[in-house]
C-alpha cells in the first residue's frame, strides 16, 4: 500500500480482491491469520473494505488492522476471516477525523471480538 495507515498509528495490510466476492463496503471486526510454519495463527483485528473515499481512491480492496501488533508480515501468507460489519464505509474531511474514528472502530472491534469464541 501507499503506508499512509502506519503514519496515523494504524499500519494495515492491503489486500487487493482481484475477481473474488465483495463483502459490503465498510468496516469490519475480523480475524487475521498468519501462516507459520504449516500453521495459521489467528489475531483480532479491524478492516475496511472499500475504495479510501479520503483519499480519492477508486479501486475495492481490504485493508486489515491488527490490533495490538507490530511484527513485519511481507512475504507471510494472510487471511482475514470478517466476523462482524460495524459500519458502512464513508469518507472523511481529513486526517485528524479518520484517525479518531479508526480508534472508535478498532475498540468496538476488540468488544465484537472478545464476545465471539474463537
Amino acid at each position: 500500500g501507499e503506508q499512509r495507515g502506519r503514519t496515523i498509528g494504524f499500519p494495515t495490510l492491503n489486500l487487493h480482491l482481484g475477481a473474488a466476492i465483495r463483502p459490503a463496503l465498510g468496516v469490519y471486526a475480523v480475524r487475521v491469520g498468519i501462516m507459520k510454519t504449516n500453521e495459521i495463527i489467528w489475531h483480532d483485528g479491524v478492516a475496511n473494505v472499500g475504495s479510501r473515499p479520503t483519499f480519492g481512491g477508486d479501486d475495492i480492496i481490504l485493508e486489515a488492522h491488527i490490533i495490538d501488533f507490530s511484527d513485519n508480515l511481507y512475504g507471510n501468507r494472510i487471511t482475514v476471516s470478517l466476523i462482524e460489519f460495524i459500519r458502512p464505509e464513508k469518507k472523511f474531511d481529513g486526517l485528524k477525523s479518520l484517525r479518531a474514528q479508526i480508534s472508535v472502530d478498532t475498540e468496538l472491534a476488540r468488544n465484537i471480538l472478545n464476545a465471539e469464541p474463537r
